[in-house]
């Protein structure tokens, strides 16, 4: 389990890092949660609408 959480971690350093650009394709319902938390992550989100 120590592993796993060093693992993540460590993405989440070089997310906010690099500030990467994410992509989404996801629906209205969750769309402003999944960007916050992306944001919140360091992220530069993408957000699409798909059916």
């Amino acid at each position: 389990m120590e592993a796993l959480a060093q693992k993540a971690a460590e993405c989440l350093v070089r997310i906010r890092e690099k500030q990467s650009l994410v992509h989404n394709i996801t629906n209205f319902v969750v769309i402003n949660s999944t960007a916050n938390a992306l944001l919140a992550c360091g992220a530069s989100p993408v957000m699409a609408h798909a059916r």
